[in-house]
């Protein structure tokens, strides 16, 4: 088991590039699923605000 490890020498090196791949995997499965959910809060945010503007701007029309 340990020489699957040390791989004549070049286990830290090659162990390392495979940590460094699977982060990399995991960085771009999460990368869209974040972005996703800052669109989706932005959109909420943009369409609450309009709301509030469509609802004073008729409260000022309505006398």
């Amino acid at each position: 088991m340990s020489a699957l490890f040390a791989m004549d020498g070049y286990g830290p090196y090659v162990w390392t590039c495979y940590a460094v791949f699977v982060l990399m995997l995991l960085w771009d499965l999460a990368m869209p699923w974040l972005r996703k959910r800052h669109v989706l809060a932005d959109i909420r945010s943009r369409v609450r605000r309009d709301a509030a503007k469509k609802q004073t701007r008729n409260q000022s029309v309505d006398p």
